[in-house]
């Protein structure tokens, strides 16, 4: 949730095994155009993975394009404004990656959960938000959203977690067997 240039997806891509998919959103056109190209290069270049970009951020798009999607049988990069076809509602998702708007994360990380299959992996970046999730007596939105993220996470029995001192922090969530 979240491709900015598509260089975390591409990695993802390279990592999966031949037949995997990875659906990705991006809301803004400029960024999803940049990640678009990259993901056709990489098509070109022999990439085994398909790679779709989905539109939008918005709670709505995700549940719409990414929870209730399974299997597309066309392959290829796929840049659509429907949901995708083939669809089994509720399918599990293996790996969930969230780095988009931060004032949502508290949203976004209670959408998604339900959707890992039970041994499913969340990783969320910009768990410090600079450190300001925990430096500030006066956080702004997005440290506050995070903070908030960060504790809802630790108070859930259905998940282990771990925080790694990573850049700017990364939050990996296990969804318990």
């Amino acid at each position: 949730v979240g491709t900015f240039t598509g260089y975390a997806t591409l990695q993802m891509a390279l990592a999966l095994p031949d037949g995997g998919i990875i659906r990705t959103c991006e809301s803004n056109a400029k960024y999803a155009g940049i990640a678009r190209r990259f993901f056709e290069r990489y098509r070109e270049e022999g990439g085994e993975t398909e790679i779709r970009i989905l539109p939008g951020l918005a709670m709505d798009s995700i549940r719409d394009h990414v929870l209730s999607a399974s299997r597309d049988p066309h392959s290829g990069v796929d840049d659509t404004s429907h949901p995708v076809r083939d669809q089994k509602p509720g399918a599990p998702l293996d790996f969930i990656f969230l780095d988009a708007d931060k004032e949502q994360y508290p949203e976004y990380y209670e959408l998604l959960v339900p959707a890992l299959q039970p041994g499913g992996v969340m990783v969320i970046d910009n768990a410090f938000w600079g450190g300001d999730v925990w430096n500030k007596k006066e956080k702004d939105r997005k440290a506050a959203a995070i903070d908030r993220m960060n504790r809802m996470i630790s108070g859930n029995p259905e998940v282990e977690n771990v925080m790694l001192t990573v850049r700017d922090g990364l939050h990996i969530i296990r969804k318990k067997p």
